[in-house]
Parts: structure tokens; C-alpha cells; sequence
């Protein structure tokens, strides 16, 4: 019996994960809003992995920081292990021309951000660009009129404006959630 259980021991201490990534949550008792702050019940407010994801034409695009010969977790615009102070921490860092209430498409563009596509199983088909979403077709995110939803796994939303062939803005609304990190590493399988 003392064998089997030193058998035991043995095969768990070799199929536990070395090198385990951290993770972590910031819970919220309340969301920011124009007079101040509203109080709300416990929430999961962020993690360490909030992928930022906009749905057009039945195609989902995810957020990405371009220049990655083998893209991981740290391309991906609120997975990339910066400061999070809420979901939306990581859009705002992409603001660089002094005026808070538009992320411009220039903006995106100088931080290096793609619209990356995902095939019907959820990849990211990072390494074909001609699948991203056309910057020039983005005009801005509304950082005036992002959004938190308090729930158990609380998620966000935000606006993005995009050309129409016509001239005009579409107005298409984008997410931000908790991913757990085992099925945000499958994105790039």
C-alpha cells in the first residue's frame, strides 16, 4: 500500500504545471458613472485576460497587437499582462492624441492594433492579414459611452463606428469579457 501511494504522489508531482501563469480578478462593489459611482453587489470587474471582440457581417475580430512572428496571450489587447484598473484600462492606454472621448482609427493604427478574424472554430487566423477587418473602413470607439454590466462573470461593451460604403457610420457594439485562459490559448491553435 505504501508503494502505491508514493506511486501516487509521484504522478501527480509530475503532471502538475511548473511554470503555472498567474491569474487574477478585480472585484467591483460598484461601476463608474456620470455622478460618481453606483453601488452594486459583488462582481468580477477584470482579470487577466479580457479579450476585446467586435461581431460584423457574422465575422467575430478580435483585438490584437500586430508584429508577432508566433502570437500568444500578450498580443491580444486586454490579455497582454498590463495595469487594469476596470475591463476598458487597456482601449484607454491606446489614447494618444489628447482627446479621451474617441479612440480614432489613427490611434489604433499607431499602437499597432488589428482586427483579427476567427474561422467557425474559434482560431484566430492571425498570420492571414487579408482576413482582417479593413482599418480604413474604422472610424472610432466611443470611450464616452463605454459600458459594465455587474453580473457574477460581469462583462462590457463599447461602440465602434465604422464606414458604410454609402459615407455613413454604423454603429457596431463590441464586448469585453472574462476569458479563462485555457480557452483563450485555443484561439491560436
Amino acid at each position: 500500500m505504501k508503494k502505491f501511494i508514493v506511486l501516487m504522489i509521484l504522478f501527480l508531482a509530475a503532471n502538475m504545471p511548473v511554470n503555472a501563469e498567474s491569474r487574477y480578478y478585480t472585484i467591483q462593489q460598484g461601476i463608474p458613472s456620470f455622478r460618481g459611482w453606483t453601488p452594486t453587489g459583488n462582481f468580477v470587474a477584470s482579470s487577466s485576460c479580457d479579450p476585446f471582440m467586435v461581431k460584423i457581417d457574422g465575422i467575430k475580430y478580435f483585438m490584437m497587437f500586430d508584429g508577432a512572428k508566433k502570437p500568444s496571450l500578450e498580443n491580444l489587447l486586454g490579455c497582454s499582462g498590463g495595469r487594469k484598473v476596470d475591463f476598458f484600462t487597456p482601449l484607454r492606454d491606446l489614447e494618444s492624441d489628447g482627446d479621451y472621448s474617441k479612440l480614432t482609427a489613427s490611434e489604433l493604427r499607431n499602437a499597432g492594433i488589428r482586427f483579427v478574424a476567427t474561422d467557425i472554430h474559434n482560431t484566430l487566423l492571425y498570420s492571414d492579414k487579408s482576413k482582417d477587418f479593413d482599418m480604413n473602413k474604422v472610424d472610432y470607439i466611443d470611450m464616452s459611452r463605454v459600458r459594465i454590466t455587474p453580473a457574477a462573470v460581469g462583462y462590457g461593451s463599447f461602440d465602434l463606428y465604422i464606414k458604410k460604403d454609402s459615407g455613413s457610420l454604423k454603429k457596431v457594439i463590441g464586448k469585453v469579457s472574462v476569458l479563462p485562459v485555457r480557452w483563450a490559448e485555443r484561439m491560436f491553435d
